[in-house]
């Protein structure tokens, strides 16, 4: 009975027809990815100020910030609808579980952390942030038009620098996104909290 309630509840996400929030996004990434919606919600907050800004001055788009290169190499044609929301979580679903082997090998103590990195920098340049050490020059890890692009995580930087800002923008713009319940919320799964 309860997983046929939960079955109608979810429907809505599912439905091609019912227009997606930002919150459905955050909820289907992590559905699709082992990240929690927290996380997520984290990630967006830096990258669009949860869908307020979708447009960047490079080249990224939409709510998750995605370049359409990236779109291209992981579901062609998606490049075409990156303003869409459904393409926007399939393609961040899509990089996050493509680079979690990455992320857990190179872990430090903080996952969303590394997590963010290989997002924003991808995972040539993601991995090479997550092995530099903190005392290392940005500059010598990150080309000059990345930091242009992103000045107020990368600019005048050691590693270290730039990771404790990076952490502290997460934590900000984490912090400013609430969470309606769900369904999913009332009815743990047996062995959860």
């Amino acid at each position: 009975m309860l997983n046929k309630l939960l079955e109608l509840l979810n429907s809505k996400r599912e439905s091609p027809y019912v227009e997606k929030t930002q919150e459905d996004l955050y909820r289907g990434i992590e559905s699709k990815t082992d990240m929690p919606k927290e996380d997520i919600a984290k990630i967006g907050g830096v990258e669009s100020q949860h869908g307020t800004n979708t447009k960047s001055t490079g080249s990224a788009r939409g709510q998750m910030q995605i370049m359409p290169n990236l779109a291209k190499t992981l579901r062609p044609g998606s490049e075409k609808t990156l303003g869409d929301i459904n393409t926007q979580e399939d393609l961040a679903s899509d990089f996050l579980n493509l680079n979690t082997p990455t992320i857990k090998e190179l872990a430090s103590k903080n996952n969303l952390l590394d997590s963010y990195l290989m997002y924003n920098l991808g995972k040539g340049r993601g991995t090479k942030m997550l092995q530099a050490k903190d005392e290392d020059d940005i500059t010598k890890i990150l080309p000059s038009e990345v930091i242009r692009a992103n000045p107020r995580l990368y600019k005048y930087k050691t590693v270290g620098e730039a990771k404790k800002a990076i952490q502290e923008h997460l934590n900000k713009r984490g912090a400013d996104f609430k969470f309606t319940p769900t369904a999913e919320d009332f009815f743990k799964k047996e062995g959860e909290e």
